[in-house]
């Protein structure tokens, strides 16, 4: 892709050649049980993808990884931001290659992606979060696990819990491994994390309240979140507010 250098993404964004990255994909993939759609917000938290590899691998699982070149996106921040035209070539681009490989399963780690795909694509396949995948894999007995002495806290992620009514397999999976501790608000209750790709209206420090109250009253070791926005830009701050917590 070329980056404009005059500071105008619409410009750039309405090249007849931007997707042409996507063109460029090859036609055919080699044989694979599933496809993994990381999706942007992972690639920012590259431990989610080191540990998907990992499991897909641990089970035997063949997989392609669609998107490990960075270079495909699912649109919603497109679509957030007003391109909508893009927003809908972007699909339209993703879908042909999706559909043209064959594979029948799509799965992805980012709840917005997640939501994206199944609610916004015309997609006739099985569409898993991957938690879903991994409590499948859990039961069949294809991914063998442990279980910790680790209590942990899960945080439902907007686009994940409301947005998709997924709150059992995320529970499901951590109840296998560690002992899950119930938090003040969670599920259909929980609040958000404060943070999302359009936020300007709180800052920092009130963004962080929310969650850093439900923490206090836990008092827990860990706390395990599936929203990438809220590891990635509240990790630090929450290390060192309550150290050796998370």
């Amino acid at each position: 892709m070329i980056v404009p250098t005059d500071g105008n993404p619409k410009r750039f964004l309405e090249q007849e050649n931007y997707f042409q990255f996507i063109n460029d994909k090859p036609n055919t993939q080699p044989y694979a049980d599933v496809i993994y759609f990381a999706g942007c917000m992972t690639h920012l938290t590259n431990n989610i993808i080191v540990a998907m590899k990992n499991i897909f691998n641990a089970a035997n699982v063949k997989y392609w990884f669609i998107d490990e070149d960075k270079t495909i996106c699912c649109g919603r921040p497109l679509m957030q931001q007003g391109f909508e035209k893009q927003a809908n070539t972007l699909k339209e681009k993703n879908t042909q290659l999706i559909l043209q490989s064959g594979i029948k399963t799509l799965i992805t780690s980012c709840p917005i992606c997640f939501q994206s795909f199944t609610k916004e694509y015309n997609l006739d396949i099985e569409i898993l979060h991957h938690s879903q995948y991994i409590e499948r894999l859990i039961k069949s007995g294809k991914l063998k696990v442990n279980k910790s002495t680790l209590k942990t806290a899960y945080h439902d992620p907007c686009e994940l819990g409301r947005g998709c009514n997924i709150y059992e397999a995320p529970r499901n999976v951590l109840n296998t491994v560690t002992e899950l501790v119930p938090t003040a608000l969670e599920k259909e209750n929980s609040l958000c994390c404060g943070y999302n790709l359009a936020n300007t209206a709180l800052e920092l420090d009130n963004q962080m309240k929310y969650r850093l109250d439900d923490i206090e009253k836990i008092k827990e070791e860990i706390n395990d979140i599936a929203n990438h926005t809220t590891y990635e830009d509240g990790l630090e701050y929450l290390k060192k507010e309550y150290e050796g917590m998370v």
